[in-house]
């Protein structure tokens, strides 16, 4: 039988072996007419690899691993070099090729279920990035601490086929969350697809562009918070419902609307809604707003779904969903390493961003399907599942020596499908959010 992992990766390799011969993507690099034109023992397709494969050990140690023989090694300043001639865009175009080759097939009701979320990431130390600087907060003797550097990441991602399926990164001082998700919404082009987006994203404007384009499932405020979306409106009851609502949005400010919260929401000149303007002064729409109580507290929903195709049970199976995002980060910065930067120059942050991503897409394909053909689930007390965070390390570590004679391990995929872990369900843990500045390693960056 053909090994599931090593075609996967055969075919990975085949898509950036590619690359140098599309002259297409000669604008992708920085300088086009000069950049890569030549044989040299680092090219294109040696300096994408590398980055693709890179762990979270230090740069001399990882160009170790990448090349065997340490005579067809080369300098940290060599990879230094070569990187600086690819735009960050070779690592997003790669991103969606390597999903386009390997289309999902997993939906709910015909439509595709992405959820969009956002993480910040923080980077190496440079007070002279003013974008992406966090001031040091005063201390009580009058000094001012040492300050931060982040990135933010918004990503959609696919959470029946367990995918990331595009992304906006931004400095943090120039992110906004909703923009970013209008952005991801705007950009998609595939088939019937249900967004589901949590509080942090609430706002007219977004829900309006995702009804636009799509259908979406968006937690928002309760209805007894004394700010949000909900405040003003009507609803039949405290407890759970099911009803839809008709708004109007205008930018007029009257007192007429301002009495009239339950029909008009007001758009202030320093907010944005896309669809008003100095010669359209009202918008109409109508929202379905599901309540439904989960555990002690209730839970507010605002979409465009249809009722009579998808039940508020769907509703809240749906946002449950929304959950896989939250557990795909976990894997994503500690497993595949997002956190372990190997740079400091933004360009090539960028870079590892999407190399990071494309990564992950990888390990998550090979699992889900090994995890399909698996047999003998159930183990003792617990439902068992492929141990995501061993697999991360093994296909990696595959990824990096595809390359070599007899470099992927024949039984790859009996390898990974044996170690296992056990699915507790219905475990519930409480969240300690825990800010933390970046902590400098000074020891892995060239």
């Amino acid at each position: 039988m053909t090994s599931i992992a090593s075609s996967i990766i055969h075919k990975f390799n085949s898509i950036i072996d590619s690359l140098p011969a599309d002259h297409d993507l000669r604008d992708l690099l920085s300088a086009p007419e000069k950049n890569f034109i030549r044989n040299s023992k680092l090219g294109l397709i040696d300096t994408v690899r590398f980055v693709l494969g890179a762990g979270p050990t230090t740069l001399k140690n990882e160009l170790r691993s990448f090349y065997v023989d340490p005579k067809d090694s080369v300098t940290p300043g060599a990879i230094v070099q070569s990187r600086s001639k690819i735009k960050p865009d070779l690592f997003r175009y790669l991103f969606f090729s390597f999903n386009n080759s390997f289309p999902c097939n997993k939906m709910f009701k015909n439509h595709f279920v992405y959820a969009i979320d956002g993480s910040k990431l923080n980077i190496p130390y440079n007070p002279k990035d003013f974008s992406s600087l966090h001031k040091g907060k005063p201390k009580a003797d009058g000094t001012v601490g040492k300050g931060y550097n982040q990135l933010h990441l918004t990503t959609a991602f696919d959470v029946l086929n367990s995918r990331y399926i595009d992304a906006v990164i931004k400095d943090i001082t120039l992110y906004s969350e909703p923009k970013a998700a209008a952005e991801i919404v705007d950009h998609y082009v595939g088939d019937s697809a249900i967004f589901i987006i949590d509080r942090g994203f609430e706002g007219a404007n977004l829900f309006e562009h995702l009804k636009q384009k799509s259908k979406f499932v968006a937690r928002v405020k309760d209805i007894n918070c004394k700010n949000g979306l909900m405040r003003g409106l009507v609803f039949p009851s405290d407890e759970e419902f099911d009803v839809d609502i008709s708004l109007t949005f205008t930018n007029y400010n009257r007192k007429e609307y301002q009495t009239q919260k339950h029909k008009y929401k007001i758009i202030q000149k320093y907010q944005e809604f896309d669809y008003l303007d100095e010669n359209t002064h009202f918008y109409d729409t109508i929202w379905r707003i599901v309540r439904f109580k989960i555990g002690d507290n209730f839970e507010t929903i605002v979409t465009n779904l249809d009722r009579n195709e998808f039940s508020s049970g769907d509703i809240k199976y749906l946002y449950n969903l929304r959950w896989g995002i939250e557990i795909s980060y976990r894997y994503l910065k500690h497993d595949i390493h997002l956190t372990s930067f190997i740079s400091r120059k933004k360009e090539f942050l960028y870079q590892e961003v999407w190399a990071k991503l494309t990564m992950y897409n990888l390990t998550a394909l090979i699992t889900q399907k090994l995890e399909d053909r698996r047999e003998n689930k159930k183990k003792k007390k617990h439902i068992h599942k492929i141990n995501y965070s061993n697999a991360c390390h093994l296909i990696r570590d595959a990824f990096k020596k595809a390359k070599r004679k007899d470099g992927i391990p024949p039984d790859l995929d009996t390898i990974i499908i044996k170690d296992t872990s056990p699915v507790r369900s219905g475990r519930k843990f409480e969240r300690f959010p825990n800010p933390r500045s970046y902590h400098s390693s000074n020891y892995r960056i060239y």
